[in-house]
């Protein structure tokens, strides 16, 4: 910044057009020897995986007119720093870069929480998918169980079961204990009892 400075101050302070245009030369040339250096700078190496650089360096030059006149003598000049990745800017064009670099970093702040977002809400709807399909398989077990209850309920009250005997030697003066009493559950003769091996 200093070096523009004093050499926008030779043009400036020179006293005829060949002084005026030889600053203007040494001018023009100090700003491209300034993107050969921040190009040989090499600043993406500094940007850790995985994060990403932007594509540009930006250098500001402080003295909008002199930046004006530099790229007016040269018009080639804010081309090919921008090739290299070099953004030349004064005043007025740095605040609107930055504020565009700001959005830009705002919605890829956003876009990363809607990422976060999106993944979460992915994992919750499998794992709900995944409850499902488990309580689905409880559920069929919970009716394979009571499918053996009542099968084991006909075993136990059918004609052929043992209750009838339990309770005719209980009546021939067998007693059962008071903890294993032979429940008194009626008898319930089925068209399936014959069946039941």
């Amino acid at each position: 910044r200093e070096r523009h400075h004093l050499v926008s101050g030779e043009i400036l302070a020179a006293e005829d057009d060949n002084e005026r245009a030889a600053a203007l030369k040494r001018h023009t040339i100090s700003i491209r020897n300034h993107v050969k250096e921040l190009v040989a700078k090499d600043y993406k190496r500094y940007i850790v995986h995985p994060r990403q650089s932007l594509d540009y360096v930006i250098m500001f030059v402080p003295n909008e007119s002199a930046l004006q006149l530099a790229l007016y003598n040269d018009p080639s000049l804010w081309r090919d720093a921008l090739r290299e990745g070099v953004f030349i800017t004064g005043e007025q064009n740095l605040t609107a870069a930055l504020r565009i670099i700001h959005l830009a970093w705002t919605q890829e702040v956003q876009a990363q929480s809607q990422r976060k977002v999106f993944e979460e809400a992915t994992t919750m709807v499998e794992r709900v998918g995944e409850f499902c399909k488990a309580l689905e398989a409880v559920g069929e077990r919970i009716d394979k169980a009571n499918e053996a209850y009542e099968y084991a309920m006909k075993k136990l009250q059918g004609r052929m079961s043992i209750l009838g005997p339990a309770r005719r030697l209980k009546e021939m003066g067998f007693k059962d204990k008071d903890k294993f009493p032979i429940p008194d559950l009626p008898e319930i003769p089925t068209d399936t009892d014959d069946n039941i091996s």
